[in-house]
């Protein structure tokens, strides 16, 4: 059963503090299929500009911000979605643009008169963030929020320092009602060992006996993550291998086949 959606129900989903749009959610509001929005993306790429008409989302930012959706504003988000694409106001309006259908600007309108315009009224009229009624409510919900992270925390030792912020934020600032703990910046990209073994032509089971083999799980090569099990919806810990961690594997397998 589909969830009829509408300009006026949608709650702002924000990014870096700007109201942004998902691809899925900017289709049905104009009437048209994600496959379209993303084709108008590709064919059009140099009208496009990332962090002015969209932003892409990768790495432990996707998981926390698919966590975030999931529970705030009933957007569905593919579990192994390597990235997301979220668009601006301009972004929308380019993409009105390109569709050229009255839906499509009529729903801009919309979005551009309320959707994307929440946030400045918000600023303008700055509303009380709901708190706990009492410093007693508000000193248990910060217990509870600790206790629920440093579980999380225990349950995956081998975790990154970067993967265990995120893992934190995730779980703490929804508790607490405020962004106590930041999500960490990530300047490096890691791959997982689907995504290796797809470079090199190998399975990722194989991808991971080299690693265990020649004991690259290290942080010379890669870090640990929290990620979805392939088998069932328990979280476990995944091992992304960094560029060091690629060109290793590679060099591996090279010597491999050479010696076959």
């Amino acid at each position: 059963m589909n969830t009829q959606i509408s300009v006026e129900t949608l709650s702002p989903i924000t990014y870096k503090q700007t109201n942004v749009i998902t691809s899925e959610l900017l289709a049905q509001l104009y009437g048209t299929d994600v496959v379209r929005i993303r084709q108008n993306h590709h064919e059009n790429k140099s009208r496009f500009v990332e962090g002015v008409h969209f932003y892409k989302v990768v790495g432990d930012e996707l998981r926390a911000l698919k966590h975030k959706v999931a529970l705030n504003y009933f957007v569905k988000i593919a579990p192994n979605a390597r990235h997301l694409i979220l668009w601006t106001e301009r972004g929308a309006a380019r993409h009105a643009k390109m569709l050229e259908t009255d839906q499509a600007w009529d729903v801009f309108e919309k979005l551009e008169d309320g959707y994307f315009n929440q946030r400045e009224k918000v600023a303008n009229h700055p509303q009380p963030v709901p708190q706990p009624e009492s410093s007693l409510d508000r000193a248990r919900a910060m217990e509870i929020a600790l206790n629920v992270a440093d579980r999380l925390v225990n349950m995956f030792p081998n975790l990154s320092s970067e993967s265990k912020q995120a893992a934190v934020a995730g779980v703490f600032n929804p508790i607490v009602g405020r962004d106590v703990v930041p999500l960490p910046a990530i300047s490096e990209h890691y791959y997982s060992a689907t995504e290796v073994g797809q470079r090199y032509g190998i399975s990722a089971n194989k991808v991971g006996r080299i690693a265990n083999t020649y004991m690259l799980k290290t942080e010379k090569y890669g870090k640990w993550f929290i990620d979805k099990s392939a088998h069932n919806d328990k979280q476990v810990e995944t091992f992304r291998y960094n560029e060091a961690g690629v060109h290793k594997i590679e060099e591996l397998i090279e010597g491999e086949r050479k010696a076959a």
